[in-house]
């Protein structure tokens, strides 16, 4: 997968972790959130070019302008009168910087007094609140005006297009509500088409370490040279998928398939002390990308690439999974270069 220059890395920090764990949690059977006797509201304000600070507004809605060609440049967002402990993480993409750090409910994200556009936000639920509900958004841009509805953690803008937001509409449901009806354009997050390792967010659970911190495409997960086990991988893809991926874990061969959108999916095991040995990647053959992956294997090292769907890594020689290394490539342009090993082992 194509390398960032260092100015356009995404800076991702532990926080995400928390974003992801979120993402886990979701998939867990929700509480009824109609059993809240105080429930949750949204309270958000944004910083506007030739406007500054607009007023908080509490309560499902739209913040920022439009028809007025006018930049997001900062957004505050909080929680208020919950009974469930819990807030909302959330990042922005934001002019010349790139994706910032998360932060904290009540925090900033963006700028102010710099005239930066903000193109991109995600935004989280954390602690209990986000077993009760889920928090939906969509961005108003510059040359696109509504783009689709995301939800708990999606991008939801553009990045590497150069276009701002102009405004964000905001709404917290309960969790199992059907979602906001979606109108006019397909996507949420419009990318950058010559980076798609920005596609892939990849997080790697590994012996005497736990869940590191995740990464893009194109980063190494896992540890090489430490003789420790790569026991589970949390990926999540926002590209048009969705992405299938398999686990080939000690003592149990190869498990079912986990499909993966934005929402994450977990292959592997946790809490166990069970190796992987191999893995399994594959888009559907309508997608517009290829995915390429190779992993480090135990008395092996790195193995050559593998491609939708076909197996890296080994199988019958008890060897561990140290590390994998996914890339996503627009169809039509080149394979990365062979290391002429054989991406799988089988005894």
């Amino acid at each position: 997968m194509p390398v960032l220059p260092p100015a356009r890395r995404v800076r991702l920090l532990a926080w995400v972790s928390a974003l992801l764990a979120v993402a886990a949690l979701a998939g867990a059977a929700p509480a009824q959130a109609a059993a809240d006797p105080v429930a949750p509201q949204i309270a958000v304000r944004g910083h506007v070019q030739s406007i500054g600070w607009q007023p908080w507004r509490t309560g499902n809605g739209v913040v920022g302008t439009t028809g007025r060609a006018l930049r997001l440049e900062a957004l505050q967002l909080k929680l208020t009168s919950s009974t469930h402990q819990g807030g909302i993480l959330a990042q922005a993409h934001v002019q010349n910087i790139g994706w910032t750090d998360y932060v904290p409910d009540g925090a900033t994200i963006g700028t102010t007094g710099r005239g930066l556009r903000v193109e991109a936000v995600t935004l989280g639920l954390t602690g209990e609140v986000a077993r009760y509900y889920d928090l939906w958004y969509r961005a108003h841009i510059q040359n696109h005006g509504w783009l689709a509805w995301t939800s708990n953690g999606s991008p939801a803008g553009s990045a590497e297009e150069s276009l701002r937001i102009e405004a964000l509409e905001i709404r917290l449901l309960p969790k199992g509500s059907a979602a906001p009806a979606q109108s006019g354009n397909r996507e949420s997050f419009i990318y950058w088409q010559n980076d798609p390792g920005s596609l892939i967010l990849a997080q790697a659970h590994v012996q005497n370490i736990g869940w590191q911190d995740p990464v893009r495409g194109g980063t190494v997960l896992g540890t090489t040279g430490r003789g420790l086990r790569l026991e589970a991988l949390n990926l999540n893809y926002l590209g048009d998928g969705p992405l299938t991926a398999q686990a080939h874990v000690q003592n149990r061969g190869w498990m079912a398939p986990v499909s993966v959108s934005h929402n994450g999916g977990i292959v592997g095991t946790e809490g166990q002390g069970l190796r992987m040995e191999a893995i399994r990647l594959n888009l559907p053959s309508s997608s517009e990308y290829r995915i390429y992956y190779r992993t480090h294997v135990q008395n092996i090292g790195w193995t050559g690439w593998a491609t939708n769907g076909q197996s890296s890594g080994s199988a019958g020689f008890g060897y561990r999974m140290e590390a994998v290394d996914v890339r996503v490539v627009l169809k039509g342009k080149s394979a990365p270069a062979s290391n002429g090993v054989p991406a799988f082992f089988q005894r």
